[in-house]
């Protein structure tokens, strides 16, 4: 026990130095310090100590151990006694039951979730409460949510359209992000990553080149590309109703340019080629001439002749198009809200209808196919989207 202190019952090495030193920093000689770390301790201190150390020993024995086996088997005994009972197997059927019953009424709920909207949906998903759907909730609200495409490919949801200038109105609380209407619009560097000019990097406002222009400045969360897919078939069958030319530009943030690129590229196959897509240098906060909001998952921006006409900003990005959007698309080309509403609703000849079910069946398989020889590596992208292009020609007007 030599150079050691005892603390209570048990001995702790200590440098004689060391102790000498604090005791002059606190005053106090050397000889009182080693006569208080030396005294024995008090009668209760130690019989106290004494019963701690049985307790633990007792803990330990042959005896105990012994004592808990048989203890543990003889719960699990009971446990097996009674799932075999007649009352265990009632409250089974009757779980069944109830689980089949909750099963029906989220049938029904889904028909709800139908013409929920945007903002709907997320105040219905959000559990956390902070105004946008992480992953978990935007994986809920996709799969109650799947219904939509189990139904066949000729069934529409009826889409809105709204006067833009009723959109802050609607709004819990106003966010800005980005320029704001009348600011002219900064340049904008991105590397594109479709189209003919795929792998360069320019300026995507100067690319519109002072025409009307619709930009999606978002992050690469999968709720926002799905809604992507959505709103820019709308915006193309716009184009196509109206006759009148606008550019839609879609760039997005974030801070790991691999991954952005490789998530953000998985809907290129299911979006116009009129759409260009490209990935800021920038990083999540983008451009700072921009300033745009780090906590806004997509800012839009409805621009015309080189100024902001509307701006639109969304803690969660669109699942579905946003009616105020659609309705700012409108007034950059010069049309009512209820001329888009009649145009984005009409439903399909029949002939047209099944050729496009017979067409999309068959491009889906294609798709697959090409998707998988890609993956071997027989046969390379490039080669894959010429391939499709042959057996599925686009229309001359998305050319």
């Amino acid at each position: 026990q030599k150079d050691c202190v005892r603390i209570g019952s048990a001995y702790v090495y200590a440098d004689a130095h060391v102790l000498g030193a604090i005791a002059q920093a606190i005053g106090e000689k050397p000889a009182t310090v080693e006569k208080w770390l030396n005294e024995a301790p008090a009668e209760g201190e130690q019989m106290q100590h004494d019963k701690g150390k049985m307790a633990r020993e007792g803990a330990t024995s042959p005896e105990a151990r012994l004592k808990r086996l048989r203890d543990r088997e003889g719960t699990q005994d009971k446990d097996r006694e009674g799932a075999a009972s007649p009352e265990a197997r009632l409250k089974r059927l009757r779980d069944r039951e109830g689980t089949r019953d909750k099963e029906r009424e989220g049938a029904s709920s889904r028909e709800e979730l139908m013409n929920l909207s945007r903002e709907e949906i997320v105040k219905r998903f959000d559990k956390d409460g902070d105004g946008k759907l992480n992953d978990e909730e935007g994986m809920a609200a996709r799969r109650a949510l799947a219904n939509r495409e189990g139904k066949s490919r000729t069934s529409r949801l009826n889409v809105q359209v709204k006067d833009p200038a009723e959109f802050k109105k609607v709004q819990n609380r106003e966010l800005f992000s980005g320029p704001q209407p009348g600011e002219k619009l900064p340049p904008l560097n991105a590397m594109a990553i479709n189209g003919k000019a795929k792998g360069k990097t320019f300026d995507f406002i100067a690319k519109a080149d002072g025409q009307p222009l619709v930009l999606f400045l978002q992050d690469e969360s999968r709720l926002g590309l799905r809604g992507l897919v959505g709103i820019s078939r709308l915006l193309t069958q716009i184009a196509d109703k109206s006759k009148k030319k606008f550019h839609i530009s879609v760039v997005f943030l974030g801070d790991t340019p691999d991954t952005l690129a490789k998530q953000s590229s998985k809907i290129i196959p299911h979006i116009s080629r009129d759409v260009l897509l490209g990935i800021s240098p920038d990083g999540r906060e983008g451009p700072g001439s921009y300033g745009l909001n780090r906590n806004v998952a997509q800012t839009v921006l409805i621009v015309k002749e080189g100024k902001v006409l509307h701006n639109f900003a969304f803690t969660q990005p669109m699942l579905q198009p946003d009616p105020y959007v659609l309705g700012a698309v409108g007034a950059l080309i010069g049309e009512k809200p209820a001329t888009l509403q009649k145009w984005l609703n009409e439903k399909p000849k029949e002939d047209q209808q099944m050729r496009r079910g017979e067409d999309s069946d068959a491009a889906v398989r294609l798709s697959k196919r090409l998707r998988e020889m890609v993956r071997k590596g027989e046969i390379t992208e490039e080669e894959a989207r010429k391939r499709y292009e042959k057996a599925f020609p686009r229309k001359r007007e998305d050319r």
